[in-house]
């Protein structure tokens, strides 16, 4: 946990960039790069649930009844810190969306022939006094994106809670 906390010191965004330093650019490599820069915040949540649920008492009781280790675990831990888990994985969704236009924009995303938001907003940069909406609506749905999966995701978390 100390190599996490470590993480959570550094930005996402930075982690992101340096991920795509390392592996190149493309679709793939911006996947796993947004990926590398949110997983501590996934194994933080994951750990604090596991540690929570192993303490309850019904993983107490099937415990004491003798079941398996690999058993508890399947059966009792994981179904019940999955829940948290994809109410995370909601709520981050719109900032991987976000992370990934960012490097577009940049040019360290997908190659030019392969749509992306944040390629159609650095090239409609160049054209926003003549033509200002091919920078309004990959505006829009990105903010669109962003906003649905906030509102889903809060959904989500204030459910499993």
């Amino acid at each position: 946990m100390r190599l996490i906390d470590v993480l959570f010191a550094v930005p996402e965004l930075l982690v992101a960039l340096l991920a795509i330093a390392v592996f190149g650019s493309g679709t793939a490599n911006v996947v796993i790069a947004i990926g590398l820069a949110s997983a501590p915040s996934y194994a933080r949540l994951i750990r604090s649930q596991v540690l929570t649920v192993r303490e309850s008492e019904f993983v107490q009781a099937a415990r004491t009844v003798g079941r398996h280790p690999l058993h508890l675990i399947a059966r009792h831990v994981m179904p019940n810190t999955l829940g948290p888990v994809l109410a995370l994985a909601a709520v981050s969704a719109g900032g991987a969306v976000v992370a990934g236009s960012a490097l577009s924009y940049l040019g360290l995303g997908p190659p030019p022939p392969a749509p992306d938001w944040g390629s159609m907003l650095a090239d409609g940069q160049s054209f926003l006094q003549t033509a200002w909406w091919l920078v309004l609506f990959p505006g829009l749905a990105i903010a669109a994106v962003v906003i649905s999966a906030s509102v889903v995701g809060r959904s989500l978390r204030t459910r499993n809670t």
